[in-house]
């Protein structure tokens, strides 16, 4: 068989094909053998070096002085400065989806989502966000998947030309397409299952605190009023987005990466504020607890919601889930319009 010019792994897989597979032929055929030689060294390196670069990457970027360079970031036109007060808003209307919260559906799922997918935890003693992340083995079938599909599709129908019409070493052919087939359906198995939960930020109406998380390992923990809170902005050609994101003050001198509550509100910038005033009220153990169906059931067990005497105006909040549907969305619009 004439050698092809050139050492590429594509040159590599089309003689194996080309010799139907059987490995006496391939290792008689000198490219082809010492181009599975080069192409083992070539995985053989590449698995090391990822090995090393999910080992020591986050050192480097720890040393670039990244963090540095957060006071300059946050200050920028892009970021609106948001001040402590003393008034917070006890009943939340356009953040954690408590509009779309009726009482029914907090009956029947609470937080999670139709998928199943709880993305806050809240009662009277921590607000949780989390948000959620593929795990390794689920991230590698997916990329593995992604070549997969290319060879379904083009791949099968020209190896299963070559089976009919050339000598093969059958074995072998079955192995790509079982493992094809089991790549396929692991996939499948794995698009739900091989998801995994982290906590991304903590709210402790105890002791005050507030840490972040980066899959579920601290970044940083430091008291609520240490924080910089800013509505940031993102601009494009058709809308604008804000969230509110949160920057501890001190210390100078470690990675202070803000914390940014994309999907707490409506992206808006009155979703920023009233985020921001309820956090403060939730934080502040001299105010009572938000008027919320999260926290309806857990009220008698803090102490300043316990003694807290409410208003007229107010008693009507302290039983939301007795009320129907459609009564709840209406008494939260009252809100909004007033």
């Amino acid at each position: 068989m004439q050698t092809p010019k050139g050492s590429s792994h594509l040159c590599v897989m089309a003689n194996g094909f080309a010799n139907g597979l059987y490995w006496h032929k391939m290792v008689a055929d000198t490219f082809t053998f010492n181009g599975l030689i080069l192409f083992f060294i070539s995985l053989f390196l590449l698995m090391i070096c990822c090995y090393f670069e999910r080992r020591y990457m986050w050192r480097f970027v720890e040393y670039t002085g990244y963090s540095s360079k957060a006071s300059q970031r946050f200050n920028s036109t892009f970021y609106t400065v948001l001040n402590y007060s003393d008034s917070t808003s006890v009943i939340p209307t356009q953040i954690l989806g408590l509009m779309d919260l009726v009482p029914t559906v907090w009956k029947q799922r609470g937080f999670n989502d139709k998928a199943g997918k709880a993305k806050f935890y809240w009662d009277e003693q921590v607000l949780i966000g989390y948000g959620y992340i593929d795990t390794p083995l689920s991230r590698k079938i997916k990329l593995a998947n992604l070549i997969n599909w290319f060879f379904i599709f083009i791949g099968w129908p020209l190896l299963i030309g070559q089976i009919i019409t050339e000598d093969v070493y059958i074995p072998a052919y079955i192995t790509l397409f079982f493992m094809s087939a089991l790549l396929l359906v692991s996939r499948i198995m794995t698009k739900s299952r091989g998801v995994k939960r982290y906590p991304q930020i903590t709210f402790n109406r105890r002791n005050g605190m507030v840490t972040k998380l980066n899959k579920g390992k601290q970044e940083w923990s430091c008291h609520f009023r240490e924080l910089n809170a800013y509505i940031h902005n993102q601009r494009t050609s058709q809308s604008a987005l804000y969230w509110l994101t949160l920057v501890p003050r001190s210390p100078v001198g470690i990675p202070r990466y803000g914390a940014q509550l994309m999907d707490w509100g409506h992206q808006t910038p009155d979703s920023c504020q009233e985020l921001w005033e309820v956090i403060q009220g939730f934080m502040n153990i001299t105010f009572p607890l938000p008027f919320v169906i999260p926290l309806e059931a857990v009220r008698d067990k803090d102490p300043t919601s316990r003694n807290v005497v409410a208003g007229p105006e107010l008693d009507k909040f302290r039983q939301l889930r007795s009320l129907s549907d459609n009564q709840y969305q209406k008494i939260l619009k009252e809100q909004i319009v007033g």
